[in-house]
């Protein structure tokens, strides 16, 4: 239909597609070129929300005005990549400042810094929305405090993020740690009470709740809660500025993101930071969990209430830490898919085992 343009539109409240001679029509800058269509009513205007997604327009497509039209791009994979820019909470962080309804007019977009987005861009478009995330904060030095607002307080539009422990996986260790300091709470009390470690504080425990309590720099030295490998250590890693609270998924997690991102230059020579907490540890408490035990005390009731309904996101983070496994040589020289799925009995949990095959 070279004599013709498509036009997309709204009909009855639907996206609708019409078409018009080119003689009817006058002439538009971005019609040659793939642009990106956003529709100007967009959601209710409330700071976080997730919006209508974007919609692709090729080269002799136009639209009505329901619909903003961005960008005059050579190549397609430019709107898609400004799509992806589109979703990141960044950019809809900076849109909520000055959309305050559903409509989007030229004003509310003064506070959104364009971006190159070309296959050799300062970005690398190639990855997930949440990664490209990580990338603008570091482009644009947003402080600690900055991200931690932003990811608390906008909605993901990441498709690859269906749950909370999803968009977690998807954090690095520190960001990770920021969120859940802002979850819980900070710690109020040191780990132990005296200098050589020999005894806990009990004012530290809050299992009653269902948490525990991870110390932040175990990825630089393994087992601090143990009074003996807790000694051999700077006390400043049992001070409550480097505690942090968590349920039993989320500690699996820390210990996942620990294992996965590169070593600490500052961590023990001749440990392995993260790995052995997670398989020895986190694996097989929650493996009786999800094996149906019952446990007798009441603060493990609570605990395993905190996750006894995430067999699905604690199967993903499995997965998850199977793959770090088979990347890191050294790990998969010792570490086999049957020690993940174990018990405190030693007995492999079918249930488990399966979801990983």
């Amino acid at each position: 239909m070279g004599d013709y343009v498509k036009i997309l539109g709204r009909i009855n409240n639907k996206r609708s597609v019409r078409y018009i001679s080119k003689d009817y029509l006058l002439r538009v800058d971005q019609l040659d070129y793939f642009k990106l269509f956003i529709p100007e009513a967009n959601n209710s205007g409330m700071f976080g929300e997730t919006l209508t997604e974007p919609i692709v327009g090729e080269p002799n497509e136009c639209s009505a005005d329901t619909f903003l039209c961005g960008g005059m791009f050579d190549l397609r994979i430019e709107p898609e990549n400004f799509a992806k820019y589109f979703k990141t909470k960044f950019f809809r962080a900076l849109l909520g400042i000055k959309k305050t309804t559903h409509h989007c007019p030229p004003i509310v977009w003064e506070t959104i810094p364009v971006q190159d987005f070309k296959p050799n861009s300062d970005i690398d478009w190639t990855k997930s929305i949440s990664e490209i995330d990580r990338q603008l904060y570091k482009k644009y030095h947003l402080s600690a405090d900055e991200i931690e607002f932003i990811e608390l307080n906008i909605k993901s539009m990441d498709p690859a993020v269906k749950t909370e422990y999803e968009a977690d996986l998807l954090m690095k260790y520190d960001d990770l740690v920021s969120a859940l300091l802002k979850k819980y709470g900070a710690a109020k009390h040191d780990y132990f009470t005296d200098r050589e470690c020999t005894i806990k504080n009990k004012l530290v425990s809050r299992t009653a709740e269902g948490l525990f309590c991870h110390h932040i720099d175990e990825d630089k030295a393994i087992m601090l809660s143990n009074d003996e490998y807790a000694a051999r250590n700077p006390f400043e890693y049992q001070k409550k500025n480097r505690l942090v609270y968590c349920n039993l998924l989320e500690h699996l997690l820390l210990h996942v993101k620990i294992a996965e991102e590169p070593r600490n230059p500052d961590a023990n020579e001749n440990e392995l930071p993260g790995i052995g907490g997670a398989i020895y540890y986190l694996c097989k408490q929650l493996n009786d969990i999800y094996a149906g035990k019952e446990p007798a005390e009441e603060w493990r009731k609570t605990v395993v209430s905190k996750v006894q309904d995430n067999f699905d996101d604690y199967i993903r983070i499995l997965r998850h830490l199977w793959s770090v496994i088979e990347q890191n040589p050294l790990y998969k020289t010792i570490i086999t898919k049957q020690m993940l799925c174990t018990g405190w009995d030693g007995k492999v949990v079918e249930r488990v085992l399966e979801e990983m095959e």
